[in-house]
């Protein structure tokens, strides 16, 4: 009879600690996956966020001392940020038309977030655009390091030909030439845990530069330095005479805070 009530008990034990073992499995990959699908959310935002950003900064570009901001939820992730590590110039030939550098901003998920493919979701990745409508602001998502990112940068300009103008004072037709470009530079860091990034334009600069055209062909070469990387793109344009070339080179500064 002892036995017998002995083994009962050891069996009462090994059932308990098994349900035990078993309910505290279950908690840690119920809390696992909680963990999982919050990063995730979380990542979502800060990627929704980005975009904001990058429609705030479109916006206030054309507006000079302008502002606006967005809040980003981070819990897991962390923002990072390269102020003013690329170098972008803009060249006809053997003339300089912009030299200037910016920066970029890049949110990193958390660790569980797992692979992501690289997308640009908002803008181009290309370092020129000659239309007037196309964003000079991109956004896009990638994988590195184990983890994955949503990243900001204006690291391209805007080429766009407005056609020929007449000069009364020199008495001569030109060709018009805009050249657009948005400098982000990061003035302050205060972060920890979630944080808001506040972007300002703090000014416009224009300069007029005078190019002499030898054929209907034109050659704009874009190019960006950064990370002892180098890229480059080139636009052609074809004219319809060969009127020497005014660019407008306007520079729009935009600083960011981050707190």
């Amino acid at each position: 009879m002892n036995r017998l009530a002995m083994s009962e008990v050891i069996s009462t034990l090994v059932l308990t600690s098994t349900i035990l073992l078993i309910t505290i499995v279950a908690a840690f990959i119920a809390n696992s996956a909680l963990e999982t699908q919050a990063q995730k959310s979380e990542f979502e935002e800060a990627k929704s966020a980005f975009t904001l950003l990058a429609d705030i900064i479109e916006d206030i570009s054309s507006n000079p001392y302008a502002s606006g901001y967005v809040r980003v939820n981070s819990r897991s992730g962390r923002i990072e940020y390269k102020n003013c590590t690329f170098t972008i110039t803009v060249s006809v030939g053997d003339t300089t038309l912009l030299t200037n550098t910016t920066s970029s901003l890049t949110f990193i998920g958390g660790e569980k977030i797992g692979f992501i493919p690289s997308e640009v979701i908002y803008g181009v990745s290309s370092l020129a655009v000659n239309n007037s409508v196309t964003p000079l602001t991109s956004v896009f998502t990638g994988y590195g390091e184990g983890r994955a990112f949503v990243s900001l940068n204006t690291t391209r300009v805007r080429v766009v030909y407005r056609g020929v103008t007449y000069m009364k004072a020199s008495g001569e037709y030109y060709h018009v030439f805009d050249i657009v470009f948005v400098r982000l530079v990061v003035k302050e860091v205060q972060v920890s845990g979630s944080f808001t990034i506040i972007v300002r334009n703090v000014g416009v600069w224009s300069k007029t530069i005078l190019h002499p055209l030898s054929s209907n062909t034109l050659q704009i070469t874009v190019t960006l330095n950064y990370d002892d990387v180098t890229k480059e793109e080139t636009l052609s344009f074809d004219l319809s005479s060969t009127y020497d070339v005014l660019f407008n080179v306007i520079t729009i500064e935009v600083d960011v805070s981050i707190i």
